[in-house]
């Protein structure tokens, strides 16, 4: 959502066509089996941009390799999703509404992790209405929520504005 809003043309860009890509995919797999409603959603909607006559003949694409980018990408977002789901957990143990703004936010993590999280930080920032977000190195201490990711621990601690 961030990005289709206040972002740059290309961030904007680039939201825009992941929406369509997904829901046409989406929509490719339910047409064997909801065939009427699927043929209709596309002939109104993505007709228009696609080559094919009709979704029930489009090709499926191959299945390829991810390439070292596309799997970069990928373990960013599983740090990211680990960060938002102990985000999540804290304000929910904690009794703290969702949309609570946050004075700071701590997150310590891998060395990778690290890595991977500076690169979402404004998702981050976004979803947790943190006022400030800190981001090193290392394994927390009291007062953090543990958040278990494949290969390191993300904690975080979130100090609520009065």
């Amino acid at each position: 959502k961030c990005r289709a809003q206040g972002a740059t043309a290309e961030e904007q860009a680039s939201a825009y066509q992941t929406v369509y890509d997904v829901l046409l995919s989406i929509l490719k797999l339910y047409a064997p089996y909801a065939p009427h409603i699927t043929e209709e959603i596309y002939q109104l909607y993505f007709r228009q941009f696609e080559k094919a006559e009709s979704i029930h003949l489009m090709a499926t694409p191959p299945v390829e390799k991810l390439t070292k980018v596309e799997e970069d990408a990928q373990k960013t977002g599983e740090y990211l999703v680990g960060v938002i789901a102990g985000i999540r957990s804290f304000k929910s143990k904690n009794q703290i509404a969702f949309k609570a703004a946050a004075e700071n936010l701590q997150i310590h993590s891998s060395k990778d992790g690290v890595n991977h999280l500076h690169q979402v930080t404004r998702v981050i920032q976004n979803f947790s209405s943190a006022a400030t977000i800190h981001i090193s190195e290392g394994r927390g201490g009291s007062g953090f929520t543990e958040t278990p990711l494949e290969d390191s621990f993300v904690q975080l601690k979130i100090a609520q504005v009065v």
